[in-house]
């Protein structure tokens, strides 16, 4: 009886999450966005370092100074689909690991469906409102990056430029 008020740990293993947005830009335009090799990616467009060559890179966020991302790419496919695993050190948060998989879809000629799948692995031991909260902040994380894409494809890199101060400040 007394078993029932304790602490329920959180579920282990990768958790997905899934989103899609509609990019009234050809995929043309949109896939060079999030291709790490691409000088027209949009983490380089806004001065942000990217180091490294396919398939494996290094992000430096300029909000983030202390952070290096590794980007190790498992997946290239020229307007069909980008996939890589990234590794955050020093670790943010209780997240270990995610690995992001874009996926474009032509809507006719000038517009394109993008979708994001995230598998993301969180530290082991976490309380379940721990959990909640993680996949709360990743859920806010993978929405604002997909806004921002949309935002820098539609709109150009001034307007993306300040949607990310806004985001940041």
């Amino acid at each position: 009886m007394f078993g029932m008020f304790k602490k329920q740990p959180a579920p282990s293993g990768p958790i997905p999450f899934d989103f899609d947005i509609l990019i009234d830009k050809p995929v043309s335009e949109v896939y060079p966005l999030v291709d790490w090799a691409d000088p027209r990616n949009a983490k380089r467009q806004l001065g942000h370092v990217v180091g490294g060559q396919s398939p494996a890179f290094v992000l430096h966020l300029s909000f983030m100074p202390e952070n290096r991302f590794a980007l190790d790419v498992t997946e290239e496919k020229k307007d069909e689909a980008y996939a890589y695993r990234c590794d955050i050190q020093p670790r943010v948060g209780h997240l270990e690991s995610s690995h992001e998989r874009y996926t474009f879809e032509s809507i006719g000629d000038t517009h394109c469906l993008l979708r994001l799948v995230v598998e993301a692995t969180f530290i082991e031991g976490m309380t379940m409102a721990e959990f909640e909260e993680e996949l709360m902040m990743v859920s806010v994380a993978c929405n604002n990056s997909l806004a921002k894409l949309k935002i820098h494809a539609e709109h150009g890199l001034a307007v993306a430029q300040n949607a990310e101060h806004i985001t940041f400040t």
